[in-house]
C-alpha cells in the first residue's frame, strides 16, 4: 500500500474496499457518459481524481449495501444434486460439502440444514 498514491488516499478517506471504489468509479463514469469500451483502470483513476464528487454518493450508497452480506431472512439450504456431491449453502453465502455422516443424518431426518448450520457454525 502506497500512502502517497492519491487513489489509496481516497480509498482510505471513503473507507471503501478497492473493489467497491472500482465499481463505484465505473458506475459513475457510465452515468456521466465518460465510459468507453476498452478503457483501463488507469483511465478510470485519472477520471476519478478529477470527478471525486460524482463518485462519493455512489460509494456511500454501495458501502451501505456491502455491509449486509446476505439477506436477513435467508435460510441454509442443501443442494443434493451438485456435480461434486451434496452441498450445504449457509445463510452468509459460505458453502460446505456434506460429509458422509452428515448425509446419513439428513436422509434419516435426524438433522436439517438449519440444525447442521447451528451445530457447526454457531456464529452464522
Amino acid at each position: 500500500m502506497d500512502v502517497n498514491d492519491p487513489i489509496e488516499k481516497l480509498r482510505i478517506e471513503f473507507r471503501a474496499s478497492a473493489r467497491l471504489l472500482a465499481y463505484a468509479t465505473h458506475a459513475a463514469m457510465v452515468r456521466d457518459g465518460a465510459y468507453k469500451p476498452g478503457m483501463t483502470w488507469t483511465d478510470g483513476k485519472a477520471w476519478l481524481l478529477q470527478n471525486t464528487e460524482k463518485v462519493m454518493p455512489l460509494i456511500k450508497e454501495l458501502s451501505a449495501k456491502e455491509e449486509i452480506g446476505y439477506p436477513a431472512g435467508s435460510l441454509p439450504s442443501i443442494q443434493w444434486n451438485h456435480i461434486d456431491g451434496p452441498l450445504l449453502h449457509l445463510r452468509d453465502g459460505r458453502l460446505h460439502w456434506l460429509t458422509l455422516w452428515e448425509r446419513i443424518r439428513l436422509r434419516l431426518g435426524l438433522d436439517t440444514a438449519l440444525t447442521l448450520e447451528r451445530k457447526n457454525w454457531a456464529s452464522s
